[in-house]
């Protein structure tokens, strides 16, 4: 006896199958794990008529979960046979050109459907037209996530556009569900600020199909197992996309551990692939600016990591990486919190209080004054243009930095006038910011000059990271940075000598402060 179904809520390609579905949004894993096109949960599709078109759909959908399974078994022969040697004989071996190139009937239908499948050895998502809820929640990731995430990227057409994230994506299953994913979460976020909205029920499912993307992701990236079996441009590519993504994923779902193991995977990749590791260059305009967005993306993490673990940056700093197209801030700026985070690292590891060597005072002469001359610079040109986000969200990491650096130098004793003056200073800046909603993108400097602030700014920093996290649904990691903040007041009035670092090792979490 056939299945019956179970829910009137499943998906409309369940309900076709006849099989239970898990009713998970925006794709159930029914379909996921079948790579099979989920047709949503929303108004009935024109076919499904109970007629001609519903029965050509169900059929359709059959022959793709026995093409997946024969080409399976296919595979599995084939490494069976590869290890053997053919004792066939001639007659055996050889086939007529019209059996050969020929198939007909069903054979036909499975050949392309295989073909569509396989699509260079990657599942493609484009096998059929999107339906118009993964489109609608595909242009949400576009136009609301991808910004959210990185506010700066912007690039022109001669730049090649976002075109070719849109190409990776639709190329690799596991991407695809993860932008589906987040889009979901996102509007969820949103629409939960209205109180007449309810979102509770869809939470879980949310979070479900949340974990369930980390999984597909780790499941797509065991295929590369070390980076030497990484040899192709594309591959390369491929990684590199997959683990940008699973650290957004656990970015965006407020993780304070995973993140580090994922970032030092990538770290380690990318530096090994900048040692020439590839053993072939590819010609394509898509793999190309993959590798030079999400390296960036990379470098960027693992600098501003440092200032939660403690650690020196793994990769080598790249000065022709564009950072005020990626976040705002200029390279400058990343190259002097890169050295900061390198002689802060040196003196934890040698546990030095307070004293540098001659050879680090003169480094750190030399980053007060790159400081200086930058911080001028950046006036003068913020005079001629007032308005220029990149010149503000500059300045405000530039005075952070000066606090970070005297922390680094003199211990984090807020009432040191270098300290209190780059506070001081970084809040009048974060004051005179002309685009408010950047405040959710500027979580290292405001977690380094808020740790530093006394005990009279306290409610400033409240304020401010309370105008960013009145989501119902945490989005990100405003909210925890005024943990951090909070601990760290908190334990300087027991007595305590403690920075950021030391209230996130009491509140047992690190924070990726991006």
């Amino acid at each position: 006896m056939g299945e019956v179904i179970r829910s009137n809520a499943g998906c409309w390609t369940c309900r076709v199958r006849r099989k239970k579905c898990d009713e998970i949004m925006p794709v159930c894993l029914n379909c996921a794990s079948l790579q099979l096109p989920c047709h949503g949960y929303g108004p009935k599709p024109i076919w499904m008529d109970r007629g001609a078109r519903e029965r050509r759909v169900a059929q359709e959908l059959r022959n793709l979960v026995k093409t997946k399974r024969n080409l399976s078994l296919r595979r599995r022969g084939q490494s069976s046979d590869a290890s053997e040697p053919s004792t066939a004989g001639a007659s055996q071996k050889t086939t007529t050109s019209t059996e050969a190139t020929a198939p007909t009937g069903s054979a036909r239908e499975h050949k392309e459907v295989a073909e569509q499948l396989l699509n260079n050895g990657r599942p493609s998502i484009l096998t059929e037209p999107i339906e118009h809820d993964q489109a609608a929640l595909l242009m949400h990731f576009f136009d609301h996530v991808l910004p959210l995430q990185f506010p700066f990227y912007n690039p022109s057409i001669q730049e090649g556009g976002r075109g070719w994230l849109l190409a990776i994506i639709t190329q690799t299953k596991p991407l695809y569900q993860v932008a589906l994913n987040l889009a979901s979460y996102h509007q969820q976020s949103v629409l939960a600020k209205d109180s007449a909205f309810s979102c509770e029920i869809s939470l879980a499912k949310l979070e479900e199909r949340h974990i369930e993307c980390i999984r597909l992701l780790r499941l797509h990236l065991d295929k590369f197992s070390c980076v030497e079996e990484v040899t192709t441009y594309e591959e390369h590519t491929q990684v590199m996309v997959c683990i940008t993504f699973l650290i957004g994923l656990e970015l965006f779902r407020g993780d304070t551990h995973d993140w580090q193991l994922h970032l030092q995977a990538a770290s380690a990749f990318s530096s090994t692939c900048r040692e020439g590791r590839r053993d072939s260059i590819s010609s394509s305009p898509t793999q190309s600016l993959a590798t030079v967005f999400f390296f960036s993306v990379i470098t960027w993490y693992d600098i501003l990591s440092c200032a939660s673990t403690g650690f020196e940056p793994f990769l080598p700093f790249m000065n022709e990486i564009r950072f005020e197209k990626l976040q705002g801030c200029e390279t400058w700026v990343m190259a002097i919190i890169a050295e900061i985070a390198q002689l802060n690292s040196r003196k934890q590891i040698q546990k030095r209080t307070d004293r540098l060597s001659i050879v680090e005072v003169e480094i750190v002469k030399d980053i007060r004054r790159r400081l200086e001359v930058g911080l001028r610079r950046t006036a003068a040109a913020l005079d001629e243009d007032s308005m220029s986000r990149t010149l503000q969200v500059t300045r405000i990491y530039a005075h952070a930095a000066s606090v970070y650096l005297h922390v680094m130098v003199s211990g984090p004793h807020p009432a040191i006038p270098e300290i209190r003056q780059g506070v001081s200073r970084t809040m009048v800046s974060i004051v005179a910011l002309t685009y408010p909603h950047l405040i959710r993108n500027l979580m290292w400097p405001v977690c380094i000059a808020g740790c530093m602030a006394e005990d009279e700014h306290a409610s400033y920093w409240r304020d401010l990271i309370s105008s960013v996290s009145k989501e119902k649904w945490s989005f990100g990691y405003p909210s925890k940075v005024l943990e951090i903040m909070e601990e760290c007041w908190r334990l300087r009035k027991t007595g305590a000598v403690v920075d950021w670092l030391a209230a996130m090792e009491n509140l047992n979490m690190r924070v990726l402060l991006v």
